[in-house]
């Protein structure tokens, strides 16, 4: 099935099926013009127009020339006018400029318009530049056109190729270089074979506005997921770029190799060693980590505020309540010692304190030395108690802490109410000892199981201690008495330094009858110290 186009020309035109183009219609050629015998044809673009024809005398002496208005009149040899002659004419001036076709004993008419010829019969008359000129060059095709030509390669080139001068091959259009592109104000056109890109510059992408234009926006690489600066860095955004400056604590190295021009902008950061870049930085020690360092101290002392001094702990006062010292305890420059006080003598782990058992028979100082004196060793201290036998009592040379009667002779009921011995016994204690609820057992007296009954009765004596001390009493102390034997109870701590005399005597009965007494004296020596 045939398609076929029509296109209007419009009047004085007619559409030529080979060109595609509008051709002139010649009027004046063609006879369809309505102009009067008595005037001449002449043909315009898309019309023609019609002047009255000039009347001419002729004489053997002379020549009249009866001019039409705004021509001129020129006397010239007659010659007959041919197609010929004009189309060699209009061949010798190819750059058209106006030309006057004069006959002989004729006024001179208006000239045609460029690319056209008057012929014969006056009209002006498409000149045929492909058949006249040849204009063409040999690879090329020429197309005449009303009034003018076009040359066309005979090698069909794809869109943004055209053909080569000699007319053999296709080459590339550079559209970036002939400026027929449409990239935007802010794209770079880059040339393809064939074609060509419109792309943005480093750092820039393709975004299109609201107009349809496609335009270049910066790309926020500090904002992307995938992070550009090292985790050790801020990274701040520029025009078509980025740089990355280092956190506090770390610095950038150098590069070596083709990237030592922008290493201060996109080098790696890597930690800064305060410590050995900065003397002095820290009073005792410097301790570097990743990006960034602190101030540490030497045992014994802690870091003060400024973060960089270090300042003594006083050990003694802080760790008060736990008691570092059994006895003293003496704060140093970055540490403590223990002393002890006399009476004890410091022990091998350096903190506790052993007593000094002064009444030891080795010791070569002998701190008792009367002949009835007893030595007892009590913490930190020691107590030298003299036997002081009562009235009619003696000490007792097998027992050197009794004392028995002078005279083993009595009578009566003093036989039997007057103690027949005093036995001296000594207890000693630390400051403030620990007491059980139900009490502590100090000392057991036993009497002799062939009595119906034994009956024990205790008293205090005498209480000697610092001003500063709760004096013992008798609320300090009960007796515990089962069949023969009464166990002496201390109920509450004693605190020291205190002596305490206490008199626990024992009467046996036989029949309700005292047969016997006996009493033994309690010596109770409190230390001042708890240990």
């Amino acid at each position: 099935m045939n398609a076929w186009r029509w296109t209007s020309c419009g009047t004085g035109y007619t559409l030529n099926a080979e060109t595609g183009n509008c051709d002139d219609d010649d009027e004046c050629a063609l006879n369809t013009h309505n102009c009067p015998l008595n005037y001449d044809c002449y043909n315009t673009k898309g019309s023609f127009r019609c002047h009255r024809k000039t009347t001419t005398t002729t004489s053997t002496t002379s020549t009249t020339t009866i001019p039409l208005p705004a021509t001129s009149t020129t006397a010239a040899p007659r010659r007959d006018v041919n197609p010929q002659f004009v189309s060699q004419l209009a061949y010798n001036r190819m750059d058209y400029a106006p030309s006057y076709l004069t006959n002989y004993g004729s006024i001179a008419q208006r000239p045609c318009t460029s690319g056209f010829y008057r012929n014969n019969l006056g009209a002006c008359v498409d000149i045929n530049e492909c058949i006249e000129y040849k204009p063409c060059m040999n690879h090329e095709r020429c197309i005449n056109t009303n009034g003018s030509y076009r040359c066309e390669s005979l090698i069909q080139c794809p869109a943004g190729l055209r053909s080569t001068p000699d007319g053999t091959s296709c080459v590339d259009i550079n559209e970036c270089e002939t400026g027929d592109h449409n990239c935007g104000e802010k794209q770079i056109c880059r040339n393809r074979h064939g074609g060509y890109i419109c792309a943005c510059p480093p750092g820039h992408q393709v975004t299109r506005l609201p107009d349809g234009v496609n335009s270049c926006e910066d790309i926020n690489e500090c904002a992307q997921d995938q992070p550009v600066c090292s985790s050790n860095a801020h990274c701040f955004n520029t025009i078509g770029s980025y740089y990355c400056e280092c956190k506090s604590g770390f610095q950038k190295k150098p590069l070596n190799g083709p990237d030592q021009d922008n290493w201060q902008t996109h080098s790696q950061c890597f930690d800064v060693d305060e410590c050995q870049s900065i003397p002095g930085l820290c009073q005792q020690k410097c301790v570097n980590f990743w990006g960034g360092y602190r101030c540490t101290c030497n045992s014994g002392y802690e870091l003060s505020q400024d973060n960089r001094t270090c300042n003594d702990i006083d050990e003694c006062e802080v760790h008060k309540d736990y008691k570092l010292c059994m006895g003293y305890c003496i704060n140093t420059a970055g540490s403590y010692q223990c002393s002890c006080p006399r009476g004890y003598t410091l022990a091998a782990d350096k903190n506790t304190c052993r007593d000094i058992d002064e009444c030891e028979t080795k010791n070569e100082n002998h701190v008792c030395t009367g002949r009835n004196d007893i030595c007892t060793n009590i913490r930190g201290s020691f107590k030298c108690t003299t036997i002081n036998c009562p009235n009619g009592y003696i000490n007792d040379q097998d027992q050197k802490n009794r004392c028995r009667q002078t005279n083993n002779f009595c009578e009566g009921d003093e036989c039997y109410t007057k103690p027949s011995a005093y036995t001296y016994n000594f207890i000693t204690f630390v400051s403030k000892l620990m007491i059980p609820p139900d009490g502590r057992t100090i000392f057991t007296l036993r009497g002799p199981i062939w009595y119906d009954d034994i009956d024990f009765e205790l008293s205090v004596v005498r209480v000697q201690a610092a001003p500063n001390v709760e004096r013992a009493s008798e609320i300090y102390f009960d007796t515990l008495k089962s069949n023969n034997q009464v166990n002496l109870v201390l109920k509450k701590a004693l605190e020291g330094p205190q002596d305490v005399e206490l008199d626990l005597s024992m009467t046996v009965f036989t029949n309700g009858m005292p047969r016997g007494k006996s009493v033994a004296k309690l010596f109770l020596f409190v230390s001042q110290y708890t240990y």
